[in-house]
């Protein structure tokens, strides 16, 4: 049971689906790459140095709350997505010359182990970003790093625009665990919305 419980999640990390989210990114200049990265791991030692996972054990406390009282339970979720969004703003450089492109939503396609989205200006392959992705309607902030991997160009009347697709090369588990929950609820969310309109 564990065994096929582990192939399900390692399929899930695959799982793509086309989104819509708030979107940061942040190109590391290749002399701080190495800086960077040590950061992410700190901050991620950090987390995990808590008792037991306070994500898990959180949920491991909502799942209670939310059988009695699933208002209550959404305030906290809200709360907690709140603290969470909070904690990795504070995690982010400050006083660099990087070029950071911020979006207040954007059309994406997501999976636990990459995106894929629409850029003005090309990323050159190899590129180190720094991510800051903002899960909707969520509204919870997710803070990890990944490689461009293939840009491709697309020329339309009015712009000319890149497709530019990043594989995650540093993201923390329960970040992970998020992102395949959310991809999954969009698609259902999706199928739903389809099966609606069908019916009229």
């Amino acid at each position: 049971m564990e065994r096929h419980s582990r192939k399900e999640d390692k399929e899930r990390e695959y799982f793509r689906v086309d989104d819509t989210a708030m979107l940061e990114y942040l190109p590391i200049l290749p002399e701080y790459v190495d800086e960077v990265v040590k950061n992410f791991n700190q901050s991620i030692m950090t987390i995990d140095a808590a008792p037991a996972s306070i994500e898990e054990h959180f949920e491991f406390c909502i799942s209670h709350v939310e059988h009695n009282n699933p208002n209550i339970a959404r305030c906290l979720r809200i709360l907690n997505n709140k603290i969470n969004s909070l904690s990795r703003e504070d995690r982010k450089e400050s006083g660099t010359d990087y070029n950071i492109s911020k979006h207040s939503r954007q059309e994406i396609n997501i999976s636990a182990n990459g995106l894929a989205f629409y850029t003005s200006q090309v990323i050159p392959n190899h590129t180190i970003l720094e991510i800051y992705l903002t899960l909707l309607p969520e509204h919870e902030t997710l803070y990890m790093l990944g490689t461009v991997t293939r840009t491709e160009r697309f020329f339309t009347p009015e712009l000319c625009r890149y497709y530019t697709a990043v594989e995650f090369t540093h993201v923390h588990p329960c970040d992970q665990k998020k992102l395949m929950k959310h991809s999954l609820d969009t698609q259902k969310m999706l199928i739903t919305q389809e099966r609606e309109k069908k019916r009229h």
